[in-house]
């Protein structure tokens, strides 16, 4: 569910290459978090209907990284996505497996907001409310999609004075071994247009 379509492209060539081919695919239909890289959740689909009379399909029905609460929660949400991909037959909700976090007391809850400030105001709230009970601020997190949804968070909280430490990741683009890929990518592209004519990138 997370290849782009040159991901899909080369998987197919790989797979007509030989009579009989042996692939081992691993995928999530519930969720694609790499759209902005161009992944299509799409893609599954179109592989289980290329290769719905050759293929077997596994399903992994247990979880050991959420509470079984958690895990009802999301399979309530999910089913209102009109995206899914999930046939009838693995419709089945997950099963947590991990007795450790059979100790956490607190259960999850869905709280909707008309935009993504109210969304803000709404979660630094609740952050304040834990903090109120005794929580320590170290004890809790906020997970995001994207860097830019902790924004409004981090700047409401830096104006209350709540300490908060946001993680990160170096932009990828800036690494020099990825500038120099696509300087040679770039490279490529310019000569194949016009031989001997990018130098100057290189």
């Amino acid at each position: 569910q997370d290849t782009s379509r040159s991901q899909q492209l080369l998987l197919q060539q790989l797979i007509n290459h030989w009579d009989k081919p042996d692939v081992f695919v691993v995928g999530d239909a519930d969720q694609s978090i790499y759209s902005f890289q161009d992944a299509n959740v799409e893609n599954i689909i179109a592989f289980e209907k290329a290769y719905k009379e050759t293929i077997t399909t596994i399903q992994l029905d247990k979880n050991y990284r959420s509470t079984q609460k958690l895990l009802d929660c999301a399979h309530h949400l999910i089913q209102h996505n009109n995206l899914r991909t999930v046939s009838a037959e693995m419709e089945q909700p997950l099963e947590s497996a991990n007795t450790a976090l059979q100790k956490i007391a607190h259960p999850p809850f869905i709280s909707a907001y008309a935009n993504v400030l109210q969304e803000a105001n709404g979660v630094v709230s609740q952050i304040e409310s834990l903090l109120q009970d005794g929580v320590t601020a170290k004890e809790i997190a906020i997970i995001y999609r994207k860097h830019v949804q902790v924004e409004d968070v981090k700047t409401l909280l830096d104006a209350k004075h709540i300490p908060v430490d946001v993680k990160l990741k170096k932009d990828v683009l800036q690494i020099p071994m990825i500038q120099n890929l696509i300087k040679i990518l770039t490279w490529i592209q310019v000569e194949k247009k016009n031989p001997y004519s990018g130098d100057e990138i290189l």
